[in-house]
């Protein structure tokens, strides 16, 4: 008797998985992936003034220069003119949607395929571990290339042709493996924090992922210092000194503008994620 209801069992768990499998949209990891390009898109029209002011205060303390948060309004206006605060948003589209695409895309795509209702928590923030570490991967496949250009175009005097030219010749991507630490923390973090609990409302999902994105950005901020400051050493715009060194020097140079970058993954994540589910109710209707 007992052999049966083992058998029977089993039968009942394979066809709960066939019909979790089979109830997936075929076009899952496109309408995954076109919403998460898109999200990409209102994500940086949301939040890439604040990137700008970021960057114009880690440029201004790299001077020698101490600029806080709201004097930085007027300095940028006076620098760049009235729409300064949105300087270099085209170029900031152009990455973030190919990113967001692959991020999303992939990650998502992985929770769906992964996850299912009869999972127990330790289960599944287990396959939410996995689903992260695959769309960070997928990510840093097209992020790293895309800030190792960035770096080129503003230390360099060549034109844009011949930096890509450049790159894709040498074959030479540094930082990919603190870049992919860093997106992977991050990412494991947002996707713990938003798909953990199985049904949100979308004012849920914001707070999660802001919570999330908040928390990531924390956690693998060393990884975005290391990252940067070998790329600069490719670039030639910082000596090349080991790491290890530096770190054993000072730190907590490590966390240098942790805080913004914090802020940053707090709006960011936050109306990503809405966005993407808003896009992707959108498609799935259609």
């Amino acid at each position: 008797m007992k052999i049966i209801e083992y058998i029977n069992l089993y039968n009942d768990v394979i066809n709960k998985n066939l019909h979790h499998y089979m109830s997936i949209s075929r076009d899952c990891i496109l309408v995954n992936c076109l919403s998460g390009s898109f999200s990409g898109l209102i994500e940086a029209t949301s939040t890439h003034w604040l990137d700008n002011i970021k960057t114009q205060m880690q440029l201004e303390r790299q001077l020698g220069k101490k600029l806080s948060f709201f004097e930085s309004f007027p300095y940028i206006r006076r620098k760049y003119g009235m729409f300064g605060l949105y300087r270099g948003f085209s170029a900031r589209v152009g990455g973030i949607m190919p990113m967001r695409f692959m991020y999303w895309g992939v990650q998502n795509s992985c929770n769906t395929y992964l996850i299912n209702e009869h999972d127990d928590m330790k289960i599944r923030v287990l396959k939410l571990v996995i689903g992260g570490i695959a769309g960070s991967f997928a990510q840093t496949l097209i992020d790293n290339p895309i800030e190792l250009f960035k770096l080129r175009m503003m230390s360099s005097q060549q034109r844009t042709r011949d930096i890509v030219k450049d790159i894709v010749i040498s074959k030479s991507f540094p930082g990919f493996r603190p870049t992919f630490y860093r997106n992977g923390i991050f990412a494991i973090f947002t996707n713990i924090a938003i798909y953990t609990k199985p049904e949100t409302t979308m004012y849920e999902k914001f707070m999660y992922g802001s919570i999330g994105g908040f928390v990531g950005s924390i956690m693998s901020q060393p990884f975005d210092y290391i990252k940067t400051y070998k790329q600069k050493m490719h670039t030639g715009t910082v000596h090349d000194i080991k790491i290890i060194d530096i770190i054993f020097k000072n730190p907590r140079i490590l966390w240098t503008g942790g805080l913004m970058r914090a802020v940053l993954g707090f709006c960011n994540m936050g109306i990503g994620v809405c966005a993407f589910h808003f896009f992707k109710d959108q498609f799935s209707l259609n």
